[in-house]
C-alpha cells in the first residue's frame, strides 16, 4: 500500500515548484474528477490540475498521482474513509476555513469538467451549499466557530461521498442500459 499524502507535504511541494495552487484545492479538483470519471488516469488528472491553473507540470506530479490513488481508494471504501485534505487542527481557524473554501472551489471545478449531469434534488442542494462555502468568511476565531467549522467539514465530506456514489450508480445504470 502506498504512503498517504499529507496536506503539509503537498503544500510544500507546490510551493517549492512555484505552483499557484493550494493543496486543498488540488485535492478538491481530484475529488471532483473522480466523481466525473472514477477510472481517470493519473496522467489525465495531473494534466487537468495543471491546466486549471496554467501551470507547467513539475515536481508535485508524483504526489498528485499518489493523492489521486489515495482519494479513489477512500471514495470506494465501504467504511466511508474519504476525508478532505485540509490543514491540521492546530492551524488557525481562518486558514483552515480558507482551505475549505479552496477545496470546494477545486471540487466544483473538477465536477465541471464532466459537463452537465442530471443530479438528484439532494445532490443539487449539496452543490448549491458547496458554492456558498466557496465564499466562506474565514475571520472568526472562537470555540463556537470551531464547532461550526467541524460540522461544515463533515457536511462537505459526506456530501462529496454522496455525490461520488450517485455518479457511480448513474454510470452503472448507463452501462447496463448500453449508453
Amino acid at each position: 500500500m502506498t504512503e498517504s499524502v499529507s496536506y503539509a507535504d503537498l503544500e510544500a511541494a507546490l510551493a517549492a515548484a512555484g505552483k499557484p495552487l493550494q493543496a486543498a484545492e488540488v485535492h478538491g479538483i481530484l475529488s471532483g474528477l473522480l466523481c466525473v470519471d472514477a477510472e481517470i488516469t493519473p496522467e489525465k488528472a495531473v494534466a487537468t490540475v495543471t491546466e486549471a491553473f496554467s501551470a507547467a507540470p513539475g515536481e508535485p506530479i508524483s504526489l498528485i498521482s499518489s493523492l489521486l490513488s489515495q482519494t479513489r481508494r477512500a471514495f470506494e471504501d465501504t467504511q466511508l474513509t474519504f476525508d478532505l485534505l485540509l490543514p491540521e487542527d492546530e492551524t488557525p481557524l481562518s486558514q483552515r476555513a480558507q482551505s475549505l473554501a479552496y477545496w470546494c472551489q477545486g471540487y466544483l471545478y473538477g465536477l465541471g469538467t464532466g459537463g452537465e449531469r442530471n443530479w438528484s434534488a439532494q445532490a443539487e442542494e449539496i452543490l448549491r451549499d458547496l458554492q456558498a462555502i466557496c465564499h466562506l468568511d474565514p475571520h472568526a476565531e472562537d470555540e463556537e466557530n470551531e464547532q461550526a467549522f467541524a460540522e461544515l467539514v463533515e457536511y462537505v465530506r459526506i456530501g462529496a461521498q454522496l455525490l461520488f456514489t450517485e455518479a457511480a450508480l448513474a454510470r452503472k445504470k448507463e452501462k447496463r442500459d448500453g449508453r
